[in-house]
């Protein structure tokens, strides 16, 4: 913002100067008489008078001069104002706002360059450690510098609302790995979960939409540049909301992990993953996405060595890229492929895979051709149609030639044009049915006649989300314990359980 005041001063000096000139003119007249008497005598007398006259004229002359002289001034003042940088950000003198601890070009202090032996500035000095690709970006308050970060749970305003499962939110709990409360990398858009170790989606800690960009016990060190970054890129309205971890495991940290979360402005219910560094390659860690503990969800890998790639420090080009489309108009997509009990099961099951959520343009013979291409021998590809109509859905069965292609491609997943899809081996649903809204066993949402919600913490008929009860304050509405609601220890759910096994 440039603000500009002009000034203008006017200055009117009058000056008079007086001028007396004096001048005398004497005149003297003189007059001679000579009077001259003869008498006959022989004397003769001579009289001579002579008269002077002075007459002196004295003129006085009075000048006085006026000059008047006006003089104007004009000053002109220029004030910016800049907008204020970003927390954790200076200003250059060139206007541009830097962050002293992770910019290349300005490591520690404005204008120091790194030299082309180093990789990246780590907490304000050259470093051989991996790069923040994230520019622009702000950190978590509190996040990383000075203090290790083994516990810690935020919730973070957002620029802009962000939906997943069709729920939308303008803030968002961000979570790093810690004690009882965080072991895991991800974003909730409602209540996270105490789950202490990764597992299988959906995890029924989680109570609302919840995106895990790598499920894992990993840590933030001190004296380090590793934190959870995030910030936007692009121009409203097709903005990008970036997350960015970067972190190493718990008691190793030269073992990194770098990878990012984006939601998009433009194009809600989506969600990527970007990966750059996985020191493991995913041998202990859950990636996927849900919409609540007993909803619907998707899983990319869970415990699976070689599911992403390990990438080096000087990684600055993602090597890994998921998608997740978690748009509501087909639910039984989003979720796992399950075969209930009452249908016959599937010949030769351990060759056949389900993938959801495939575009009704691509066609089948379409996907034939990119899991034969990648060495993957493929039988038959056959699109799901709904019994109302005869409508296509976005469900697909794959039948392979043997259980190895299967394995491999439900491991891998595969890309078919610019969409990673993800492969899904069909299994008999043995967790208890239970409504997400009043949290009782036995029925869906669809068909709960309470319709009231149930929050998941203290039972109190609001959304978790809105709940203001303490931790001591926790009851499960359902067996009154001192736990979540959601929890899959609980004695009621466990006795639901207890009575589907014994129907198989």
């Amino acid at each position: 913002t440039t603000t500009t005041t002009t000034t203008t001063t006017t200055t009117k000096t009058t000056t008079t100067t007086t001028s007396t000139s004096t001048t005398t003119t004497t005149t003297t007249t003189t007059k001679t008489t000579t009077t001259t008497t003869t008498t006959t005598t022989t004397a003769t007398t001579t009289t001579t008078t002579t008269t002077t006259t002075t007459k002196t004229t004295t003129t006085t002359t009075t000048t006085t001069t006026t000059a008047t002289t006006t003089t104007t001034t004009t000053t002109v003042t220029t004030t910016t104002t800049s907008a204020p940088c970003p927390t954790g950000y200076v200003r250059t003198p060139s206007g541009a706002c830097v962050n002293l601890r992770i910019d290349f070009n300005n490591c520690g202090s404005i204008g120091y360059v790194c030299s082309s032996t180093y990789t990246s500035c780590s907490n304000g000095a050259c470093s051989g450690a991996p790069a923040v690709q994230l520019i622009g970006g702000v950190t978590i308050n509190g996040w990383g510098g000075t203090v290790n970060v083994d516990d810690a749970y935020v919730t973070i305003s957002l620029p802009f609302s962000i939906t997943l499962y069709g729920y939308t939110t303008s803030s968002a709990s961000v979570q790093s790995n810690g004690s009882s409360l965080n072991k895991f990398q991800c974003v909730c858009l409602a209540g996270c979960s105490s789950s202490y170790t990764n597992g299988p989606l959906p995890s029924g800690g989680f109570s609302g939409p919840t995106a895990f960009g790598y499920w894992d016990d990993l840590y933030i060190y001190a004296g380090t540049s590793q934190s959870v970054y995030y910030g936007t890129t692009g121009t409203y309205p097709n903005r990008n909301l970036v997350f960015e971890f970067y972190m190493a495991h718990f008691g190793a940290p030269n073992l990194y992990y770098r990878f990012q979360i984006v939601f998009f402005e433009a194009t809600p219910n989506v969600v990527r993953y970007l990966y750059y560094q996985a020191s493991d390659s995913g041998v202990s860690c859950t990636i996927g996405v849900q919409s609540s503990g007993t909803g619907p969800s998707m899983t990319y890998s869970v415990n699976t060595a070689g599911s992403v790639p390990a990438g080096s420090s000087t990684t600055s080009s993602a090597t890994l890229t998921l998608t997740f489309n978690t748009a509501s108009a087909n639910d039984q997509q989003a979720a796992k492929i399950f075969v209930p009990r009452s249908i016959q099961p599937i010949k030769d099951a351990e060759m056949v895979a389900f993938v959801k959520r495939v575009d009704l343009e691509i066609p089948d013979n379409r996907v034939t051709e990119a899991l034969t291409k990648a060495g993957l021998h493929v039988v038959n590809v056959t699109r799901f149609n709904r019994k109302e109509g005869n409508i296509s859905t976005s469900t697909i069965k794959i039948t392979f030639k043997d259980g190895n292609s299967r394995n491999t491609f439900i491991h891998t997943g595969q890309q078919v044009d610019s969409m990673h899809f993800n492969g899904e081996a069909a299994l008999q649903n043995k967790n208890p049915v239970k409504c997400y809204i009043c949290l009782q066993f036995n029925h869906v949402a669809k068909y709960c006649k309470t319709k009231q919600q149930k929050c998941a913490k203290c039972g109190d008929n609001h959304r978790i989300e809105q709940c203001t009860a303490a931790n001591h304050a926790i009851k499960c509405n359902n067996c009154n314990g001192k736990h979540l609601a959601t929890v899959n220890d609980c004695s009621n759910f466990l006795e639901q359980e207890k009575r589907i096994l014994n129907l198989n």
